[in-house]
């Protein structure tokens, strides 16, 4: 699936009620960036090891894509 499609459809459209979540695309993917990064760190903690390097939680691989 391209990226782009991904954002559109998970956007809701204005014309039917729905609140706009992002000024634009590219905030969209700034946001999901920023939250593929907060579930490598929650992985770590809470299906992972644990892994801890000077007091900062160690982001993990994750299996899923941040397009997925």
């Amino acid at each position: 699936m391209e990226f782009n499609h991904f954002l559109s459809s998970y956007m809701p459209d204005p014309s039917i009620g729905g609140q706009q979540l992002f000024k634009d695309k590219q905030d969209a993917r700034q946001t999901l960036a920023l939250a593929y990064e907060y579930f490598k760190r929650f992985d770590n903690v809470y299906g992972g090891l644990g892994i801890v390097h000077n007091g900062c939680i160690e982001a993990l691989r994750r299996p899923q894509t941040m397009e997925n």
